[in-house]
Parts: structure tokens; C-alpha cells; sequence
């Protein structure tokens, strides 16, 4: 699989995570989910990009925790 397929892939998990019944997010917490599928699933490392202590990093911190969450399901999917 090439590069751009998997960003496309992460692109339908967030688009699948993130349905328009759904309360909305900020953009910040969706790049945080974004961060941890990118790093979990194909190994690309993204740092947080907003000062520490604004509420950017605290969003954009809240989405890694559902971003783990979302890959802790897709990897157990994986393995059965």
C-alpha cells in the first residue's frame, strides 16, 4: 500500500468516527485522532503543533485519546 492510500484510509476512519449525527469536534481534536490512527496504524509520527497549555493542545490532546481508542478497535478487528 503506498503513502497516499494510506492517508486515504485514514481519511474514511475519521470521516466513518466522525458522522454528521455526531456533536461536532473541534479541528484540533480531530487532528489529534488523526495523529494517533496515523502513528498506530502506518507508522507516521505527528507532533502536536499548538502551545502547551492553550486550549488547542488540550483539544488537539483529548482527540489522541479517542484516536487510541479508535485503534485499539481496529487492531482487535484485525486479529479475529
Amino acid at each position: 500500500m503506498n503513502t497516499k492510500e494510506m492517508h486515504t484510509d485514514i481519511d474514511e476512519i475519521i470521516r466513518i468516527s466522525f458522522p454528521a449525527c455526531r456533536d461536532r469536534r473541534s479541528s484540533e481534536y480531530v487532528e489529534g485522532v488523526r495523529a494517533v490512527l496515523s502513528k498506530r496504524l502506518n507508522g507516521i509520527r505527528h507532533k502536536n503543533p499548538y502551545q502547551p497549555g492553550t486550549a488547542q493542545a488540550d483539544a488537539f490532546f483529548a482527540g489522541t485519546d479517542e484516536g487510541h481508542r479508535i485503534a485499539q478497535v481496529l487492531e482487535k478487528k484485525q486479529t479475529e
